[in-house]
This record gives C-alpha cells, structure tokens and sequence, in this order.
C-alpha cells in the first residue's frame, strides 16, 4: 500500500490517517455511551423504585441492620441499582470502544468482568441476607433466653456468639461464591 520510498515520517502519517477512521468511531460510541449510560441509571432507579423495594427494604429497617448511615447514598436499593446499570453500561461502552480500535485484550478483560458480576451479585445477596439474619438471630436468641428463663448469667453474650457465628458462616459463603476460596465451605 505504502510505497517503500516514503520516508518514515510520511509512513507514520498515512498510517494515522488510516487509523483515524477507527478512532474516532471509538470516540463517538464512547461519547455517546456516556451519555447513554446516566440515562439508564436513572431509569432502572426509577424502575426500582417502582416495584416498591425500597419501601420493604424501610419497613424491614434492613439499612438499620446492616449500619448503613441514614445520609448515605446507598440507604435506598434503587439508588444502588442505578448506579450499578450505570457503570455497568459505561464498562461495557469502553469494551465496545476498544474493539473500534481493535484492543482484543481491553475486550477480553471487560468480558471477563462481565462473566464474573453474576458471582459479585451472589456474594452481595448472600452477606445481606447473612448480615440481616444474623441479626434477627441474635434477637431471637436473646428473647427466647428471656421468655424461657433460664438461669443465663449474660444473654446478650450467647446472642453475640449465634449472631457472629452466622456472620462467618456468612463471609465464608460469600469468599465460596466469589471463588477467593471455593474450597472453604
């Protein structure tokens, strides 16, 4: 294509200019994902936020259990979700991207994280309901120990040792299902 009398400077130049055309296809679909991306977020908080999720998630005062302050972003479930789809959307616009420019690894690791958010999902189901039960454990451990009177010197010692039990268990399901240590449990 290129005539072997070209200087190297002019070689580098018609190189560039035949890549261009990747590049900026690169730079529209990445622009136009960062704008798409927000988007999306806000419609799955809404999406969410219709289902009525967050009003269970109030009434259960499952963000009390799991200490999540009260101003933070991440008290309400829609607003997690929305910012999950949003990075999720922006990650895949990057690996769409570096294929537009013919970045075979880029995609290749954007495809493995891809392959690997199901098992963080798990793992975030898992520690919830884990932290949220280990709770409720440890009340009902400390009530039954007082309706059943029996002669226990501290019952919030006993229901320490049942709710931090389930909260190992717990991490050790999680560390199982992120595959950290598949053979623990």
């Amino acid at each position: 294509m290129l005539s072997s009398g070209l200087n190297p400077l002019q070689a580098l130049w018609f190189q560039f200019l035949e890549y261009l055309p990747q590049l900026i296809a690169a730079a529209i679909i990445f622009i136009v994902g960062w704008i798409i991306a927000p988007v999306l977020g806000r419609l799955a908080t809404r999406l969410v936020r219709f289902t009525g999720v967050d009003d269970w998630i109030d009434q259960m005062d499952v963000n009390e259990r799991l200490r999540i302050r009260a101003d933070s972003r991440y008290t309400i479930l829609s607003s997690m979700v929305g910012l999950l789809i949003r990075w999720l959307v922006v990650l895949a616009v990057i690996g769409v991207a570096a294929d537009a420019i013919n970045l075979p690894q880029v995609s290749e690791f954007i495809g493995a994280v891809f392959a690997y958010i199901p098992n963080v999902l798990a793992a975030v189901v898992i520690l919830a309901i884990g932290f949220v039960g280990a709770q409720y454990a440890a009340d009902f451990v400390a009530t039954g120990i007082d309706v059943s009177r029996f002669p226990v010197a501290n019952r919030q010692a006993v229901a320490a040792v049942a709710k931090y039990s389930i909260i190992i268990f717990t991490i050790m399901a999680a560390l199982t299902q992120l595959r950290i240590v598949p053979d623990l449990i």
